[in-house]
């Protein structure tokens, strides 16, 4: 759902940002019903996603990587360390961000990440403070795909706002 709704936020903001969705758990699976109806009253079709999993060279040609929540960020760190700089979990990326503001239209979005890189190191990836994280709704029902996209939609105007100053 995330990636549907950060899609929608950037819209025509940003016609060079491209968005993938990767886990670890499944490979080649439909996205789940209750997911695609909950975006789908929103006017987003995710119907045609199917689930790919994280590997080394797709961490490595990514510029910035949101993960949902503190274990996938741990996880991601174990498979590709050298990409930590370039991963946040949504939330920590939100909180950062609005401590620097939005990226200025001038500014590289290199520099950018340089500059919220410089109050952080590799001890944020210790403990699993559940502040940071989106809770999965997968084995859900409705309800509680509803209430993780509000959130997810908040969070993803956010992260377009500071990129790009648009949501």
């Amino acid at each position: 759902m995330g990636a549907g709704l950060l899609a929608e936020h950037l819209g025509a903001q940003a016609t060079d940002v491209q968005i993938r969705s990767a886990g670890f758990t499944s490979e080649d699976e439909a996205a789940a019903e209750h997911a695609i109806a909950t975006l789908s009253r929103r006017g987003i079709d995710i119907s045609s996603h199917r689930s790919r999993l994280v590997t080394p060279p797709l961490l490595e040609a990514q510029d910035l990587i949101l993960v949902m929540a503190r274990e996938h960020l741990q996880a991601t760190a174990v498979t590709a360390p050298h990409v930590f700089r370039r991963t946040f979990t949504i939330k920590e990326f939100i909180r950062r961000g609005l401590k620097l503001g939005p990226r200025r239209t001038e500014e590289s979005v290199d520099a950018w990440f340089a500059r919220i890189e410089a109050a952080r190191d590799s001890s944020d990836l210790l403990g699993k403070p559940e502040f940071d994280d989106v809770e999965d709704p997968v084995g859900e029902g409705l309800e509680r795909f509803e209430r993780t996209a509000q959130e997810l939609d908040l969070l993803t105007r956010g992260v377009a706002y500071l990129l790009f100053q648009s949501a």
